[in-house]
């Protein structure tokens, strides 16, 4: 159940992924990601975390690789991790340009990473702990508003 890393269309263990440090991604945080899970070894609703990810880069202009990539990048690191349940993370930067804030500085294509790791859900006492501090937000949060209509 490995960690798989998977730059630019090259499988690779994460300690031989490798990010320049004049990556946009790196200097600026100029990128987008997006973070799936699958359910049957698939990615579960993985055409709305993509949609979304158009969003965020399309509002700050970046230009993703064609989604037939992104999405058979992401099955083919799938397939090699042979995870039965994973964690996927799909990083889009702009790539290596000079130094400054504008992105226009940017001098090559973007870049897309695609990590996949071994999916490990959360155990009882963590669900547990997770609905009891939502119970007790939603129960203050309605004692508030009830004090409020008096």
């Amino acid at each position: 159940m490995p960690v798989l890393v998977n730059v630019e269309g090259q499988l690779v263990p994460p300690e031989q992924a490798t990010v320049s440090v004049f990556d946009r991604g790196f200097l600026y945080g100029d990128s987008v990601y997006e973070v799936a899970r699958t359910y049957g070894g698939r990615p579960f609703e993985l055409g709305r975390h993509l949609d979304r990810m158009d969003r965020s880069a399309d509002r700050i202009g970046l230009t993703l690789p064609p989604r037939q990539r992104i999405e058979g990048e992401i099955q083919r690191t799938l397939d090699a991790a042979r995870n039965p349940e994973s964690y996927v993370r799909i990083v889009v930067t702009r790539g290596e340009g000079r130094f400054g804030l504008s992105p226009h500085l940017a001098q090559g294509m973007s870049r897309m990473f695609v990590i996949v790791r071994p999916h490990q859900p959360l155990i009882l006492a963590e669900y547990q702990r997770i609905l009891s501090a939502l119970t007790m937000k939603l129960h203050a949060a309605w004692q508030q508003r009830q004090s409020e209509q008096k």
